[in-house]
């Protein structure tokens, strides 16, 4: 019977903790990044680009995107913060 040697043995090991261990891991570090829209109703607006600074000045970093659109019920244009929630 052919002997085996001690390192072989703790590699064997190690590899089979890691197989179990990391999937934990990985779990416990993912990044769950959502996207959350919010109309600004008192700000209102004619293009997208009006949007911009107010919805960069409340979602900073975590703003995606502005966008001006149609309201309800009264139909006025108002922006829209896409941001990171």
């Amino acid at each position: 019977m052919a002997k085996i040697s001690v390192h072989y043995c703790l590699l064997l090991v190690m590899i089979m903790y890691l197989s179990v261990l990391h999937p934990m891991i990985a779990q416990n570090h993912q990044v769950i990044a959502r996207e959350c829209n919010t109309p600004i109703y008192n700000i209102t607006c004619k293009e997208n680009s009006d949007c911009v600074p107010s919805c960069k000045e409340v979602y900073k970093d975590n703003l995606i995107f502005a966008f001006c659109m149609r309201s309800t019920p009264d139909h006025t244009l108002v922006c829209n913060c896409s941001y990171y929630c």
